[in-house]
């Protein structure tokens, strides 16, 4: 059977990508709706190289960690006050203080609504009027100039 390009290469990466993103969300079954997103995103963007789609999958996954995350109700739980929470608002401060000295326009503006307002790439795409995309890539610079920035 003949694929087309997108299809050939992602199919021809399709173990490597699982590897990957079993190793990032610790389930198979997560890494498996990660793949099939991700092959989705592949008719949207038919000139992906395999760095993209391993750049993509990362991305993914780190976006399943953060619903896991927020849907775990951690948000609502008690936090005692003691020294660890001090140094988790100044390590916080630092991030926004770097945010604020190192990002600039829309990759600044995507930043702030995907983590502060925690809006998905649909929505921010939708109010700042660029394609999911574009939205996507402006996140993925903003985590790398601020991971670089903070030595996270």
């Amino acid at each position: 059977m003949k694929y087309d390009k997108p299809t050939s290469t992602f199919l021809s990466l399709r173990l490597q990508l699982r590897r990957v993103a079993s190793a990032i969300l610790n389930s198979d079954d997560e890494a498996e709706d990660a793949l099939q997103e991700l092959f989705v995103k592949t008719w949207r963007r038919p000139e992906g190289t395999p760095g993209y789609y391993f750049n993509a999958i990362r991305n993914i996954c780190i976006d399943a960690l953060r619903r896991r995350h927020r849907n775990s109700g951690v948000e609502d739980m008690h936090i005692p006050q003691s020294d660890d929470t001090v140094e988790h608002r100044d390590t916080i401060e630092h991030v926004r203080r770097t945010v604020d000295r190192c990002l600039a326009g829309n990759v600044r503006k995507v930043f702030e609504m995907y983590v502060y307002d925690e809006l998905d790439y649909e929505e921010i795409s939708q109010r700042l009027d660029i394609s999911v995309e574009a939205a996507r890539t402006a996140m993925s610079r903003a985590r790398k100039t601020i991971r670089n920035k903070c030595e996270l």
